[in-house]
């Protein structure tokens, strides 16, 4: 995915507009899109400031964690289920352990 692919997505995790994201590391929005379109990317420092501003490691932006790598249908769920009443989460949830229970 590289870099700017894993940027893009724990925005989207985290409903955070790419101007939000550039005004809290100090960069101008076009240099957070060079970052997401690949077109270079950041130094060490900056991407550890990104890592912490999007709440997530210096591994997931590197793609060193993969367990933390969502495909697009699971990040729809996240999004999803983030959106939920709790009412809507509880019943999400009995109907996750459901299918899990059927695939044992």
């Amino acid at each position: 995915m590289g870099v700017g692919k894993m940027i893009q997505q724990a925005l989207k995790i985290r409903e955070m507009s790419q101007t939000e994201l550039a005004a809290r590391v100090s960069i101008p929005l076009s240099t957070l899109n060079g970052y997401i379109l690949g077109k270079y990317e950041p130094d060490v420092e900056k991407m550890k400031e990104i890592a912490e501003s999007l709440d997530v490691t210096l591994n997931y932006l590197l793609e060193i964690d993969a367990v933390n790598i969502l495909s697009d249908d699971e990040l729809f769920m996240v999004l999803t289920y983030r959106k939920f009443d709790e009412v809507k989460r509880k019943v999400a949830l009995e109907h996750m352990r459901f299918l899990r229970a059927q695939g044992k």
